[in-house]
């Protein structure tokens, strides 16, 4: 059995897969609020206890009613055995240790292997994971955003996912294969371009000492943009004012909760 996980800062998926050499659907499959948990480890925890096998109460009133002592209770099954583990870490990866960007997580391959007794556990950027396994997408699983040409030989295929913060990998051909290689290209200075831009970036330096690309091109980015349109042009609508209001109330709410 492969534990596989893709951890991020808003949310984290865990799944299960059967060994084999080719793609296979996961046998199990769970999504985690990463803020919720105060580590991988502590996800992890919870991810791989067995799921009780659930007791209809009907059978058990029946049961009762009828005089009869009700069944035992099913047992669980046993933890699965896991005989390798990889994760997609939102954050740079050094000799298989993370320190995540945009969660106060620790994550540890040599510490994961030992609390759960996996005899290897690999850390890789999440984009340079994602890099992995963007060639396996079958042709029902993309779409196409702009047509163009496809060059004539095989050349670097770049990889941009934004969403709690903006990551970056590239694919690039080595004569035989391509490789996956990561990046935090996310990081890199906002380098605006004409007067509008510039006024952007002086509206978000107003907030952080740093203006990088993932102050903008990520979740929390296009609500950025979205302030300075609100504050330079003067005429948000009053249904989206009220929108935004009630949606920032319902999380606010939620974290409380």
């Amino acid at each position: 059995m492969i534990l596989a996980g893709d951890i991020g800062g808003t949310k984290t998926h865990l799944a299960l897969f059967d060994w084999t050499t080719e793609r296979v659907e996961h046998l199990r499959l769970e999504t985690f609020h990463s803020a919720d948990y105060a580590s991988l480890e502590e996800m992890l925890a919870e991810f791989l206890v067995p799921p009780k096998p659930p007791t209809l109460i009907e059978d058990l009133e029946t049961e009762k009613d009828e005089g009869q002592e009700p069944p035992t209770e099913p047992k669980s099954e046993e933890a699965p055995k896991i005989e390798a583990a990889c994760f997609g870490v939102a954050g740079p990866v050094i000799q298989n240790h993370s320190r995540t960007t945009n969660l106060p997580w620790v994550v540890d391959g040599a510490e994961l292997a030992k609390r759960f007794e996996i005899p290897h556990v690999r850390l890789l950027n999440d984009l340079e994971a994602m890099a992995h396994g963007i060639l396996l997408l079958r042709p029902d699983e993309l779409v196409t955003l702009n047509a163009g040409t496809p060059p004539a030989q095989k050349q670097a295929i770049a990889l941009i996912a934004a969403g709690t913060g903006l990551g970056e990998a590239i694919l690039f051909w080595d004569g035989t294969r391509y490789k996956a290689m990561p990046s935090e290209g996310g990081h890199t200075d906002f380098a605006p371009n004409s007067d509008n831009e510039i006024e952007l970036l002086r509206h978000i330096r107003s907030q952080y000492l740093h203006v990088s690309y993932e102050r903008l091109l990520s979740g929390p980015g296009l609500h950025a943009i979205y302030e300075y349109v609100r504050d330079a042009k003067k005429n948000e609508p009053t249904w989206l004012a009220g929108k935004i209001k009630a949606g920032d109330q319902l999380r606010k709410s939620q974290k409380q909760g």
